[in-house]
């Protein structure tokens, strides 16, 4: 009799927790597969993670940490983690690992013979590509165009996993937790510069353009390092992680400012005007770009790309038409993944 495929989703970001939910859900309630999730130990990821995969009763297992030091990065998020995964991978005998970018687990998975699957929308990035061709058993890019064997480009955003119509409706109901109203608040998000991707980046973006914002709109902060949350305008709300439904707020929100790639697809993806102030050039933020929803500006003009969006007078109508031809041209990833897995 043939035993049950484990499946290992190993988690390094929210993002990622985000992107794998609706499969790490469909494949719990599988009965011919046991599913395990590993989270780094990286600010609430652990916290966020436990609290989203609680309905699941899964095992999360912590393996590696990050505090937001090169060092920490090097040696805790990576190479110690090395042998703990090791370990956990031979211990729970996990067929397949699905991961964005792990070249550590899938370097233990390339060892022993074992197939893992890898996401990245960012090959801008070079070693961390080069390493995940190195270790992946089939590498994920969305619209790539390279020539790399083991490289598949898939015609889609990693985003679009859980922000498709088919996966999310927006709630207006989330509104009344904040006391907002639609399309009378902006969203923003102030992203941490301790990870390898924003190192480069200036710290506090968002609380160094905050005295050009205009005072007839709420606002609405996704704050990651919240150590300096006191140095914020007091009128802002401040949300708390775990966020209930946060892409709600961000669906009826006027836009989005966010120093953070992630958040500003997403926005872009709901058909909410997003401004990026972050530094990074992605070529998954030009298919946004190009859709006329992501604005990649810097800081210092931030503050005029706001006023000349607030004049913009998109419905409820227009978002949803928005994201339905999206969903007509791109594929949908789960799919992907899930035939993946069952073949």
């Amino acid at each position: 009799m043939r035993r049950s495929q484990n499946i290992l989703f190993a988690l390094s970001h929210p993002a990622h927790l985000n992107f794998f939910k609706n499969m790490i859900r469909e494949f719990s309630v599988d009965p011919e597969k046991n599913v395990f999730v590993s989270v780094l130990n990286r600010g609430k990821l652990p916290k966020i993670a436990k609290w989203e995969l609680s309905e699941f009763n899964l095992p999360v297992f912590i393996v590696g940490r990050h505090r937001g030091t090169f060092l920490s990065i090097i040696f805790e998020a990576n190479l110690l983690p090395l042998f703990t995964f090791m370990k956990l991978i031979v211990l729970k005998r996990i067929d397949v690992v699905i991961s964005v970018g792990g070249f550590i687990p899938g370097f233990c998975m390339k060892v022993i013979f074992r197939r893992n699957l890898q996401f990245d929308d960012d090959p801008e990035s070079g070693k961390n590509f080069f390493l995940e061709r190195l270790t992946a058993s089939q590498l994920f890019i969305p619209f790539y165009d390279g020539i790399f064997t083991k490289v598949t480009p898939i015609h889609t955003l990693k985003e679009w996993a859980y922000l498709s119509p088919k996966y999310f409706t927006p709630k207006r109901t989330t509104l009344l937790k904040y006391q907002l109203k639609e399309k009378e608040y902006i969203f923003l998000r102030e992203v941490s510069t301790g990870s390898l991707n924003y190192m480069q980046q200036d710290e506090n973006i968002i609380l160094s353009i905050s005295g050009s914002f205009p005072d007839s709109f709420g606002y609405v902060l996704s704050l990651e390092n919240k150590s300096n949350r006191n140095l914020y305008p007091k009128n802002w709300i401040i949300l708390e992680e775990p966020i209930e439904d946060i892409h709600s707020l961000i669906y009826y929100s006027k836009m989005v400012i966010s120093s953070g790639d992630s958040m500003a697809r997403e926005a872009a993806m709901l058909g909410v005007p997003a401004i990026y102030c972050g530094y990074r050039i992605m070529k998954a933020n030009n298919i946004m770009i190009e859709k006329g929803l992501l604005f990649k500006v810097p800081k210092e003009n931030v503050s005029s790309q706001l006023k000349e969006l607030s004049k913009r007078k998109e419905s409820d109508l227009e978002q949803q038409q928005f994201r339905n031809e999206l969903l007509t041209e791109w594929v949908d990833i789960n799919e992907l993944i899930r035939k993946e897995i069952n073949n």
